[in-house]
């Protein structure tokens, strides 16, 4: 059923204005990158009384994020990332924010050949660069030197725990 033609002009009206704001917000991401809370926290009364889902809000934030030029925000190198387990909740959660920031991200099923010929019992469980192996119960500074530096990584945790055929 098409739209009266006063809903219809008002509706081009408010889309037209909220385009101007979201390319204003994704400028302003470009260079000032605060966290998903941080934005939300400022948000939430006005969405409250608004009556706006928190969740179109935090759709809106992640489109944004995701349409800022690589080159403004990807300060990192790209890796390539395995994620064995990534179909549950946090599996899926690493794969959306790792590949925001510009990660080559895959995932494979925690009862895949894979993960049974690995010994991998634990999920979700990284692989970064097809060379270091990071299970989910290690800390957050040594998956994120696992993934900004895996070379560097795996060295340090060689020489601390050898694997037998070294």
């Amino acid at each position: 059923m098409p739209l009266k033609s006063s809903y219809s002009d008002q509706l081009k009206k408010t889309d037209q204005s909220l385009i101007a704001l979201l390319s204003d917000r994704i400028s302003l991401l470009a260079s000032e990158q605060p966290s998903l809370d941080e934005q939300l926290a400022d948000v939430a009364p006005l969405l409250a009384q608004a009556g706006i889902p928190e969740s179109v809000w935090v759709g809106v934030v992640r489109s944004c994020h995701a349409s800022i030029p690589k080159s403004a925000t990807n300060h990192i190198i790209p890796r390539q990332v395995t994620i064995i387990g990534g179909r549950g909740r946090m599996g899926r959660l690493f794969k959306e924010q790792l590949s925001l920031v510009g990660h080559n991200v895959s995932v494979l099923e925690a009862e895949s050949a894979f993960a049974r010929l690995n010994g991998i019992n634990s999920v979700p469980f990284f692989i970064m660069n097809n060379q270091v192996k990071v299970n989910g119960s290690h800390s957050v500074e040594a998956f994120l030197e696992a993934l900004n530096s895996p070379s560097d990584y795996k060295s340090r945790l060689y020489k601390q725990n050898p694997p037998p055929w070294v």
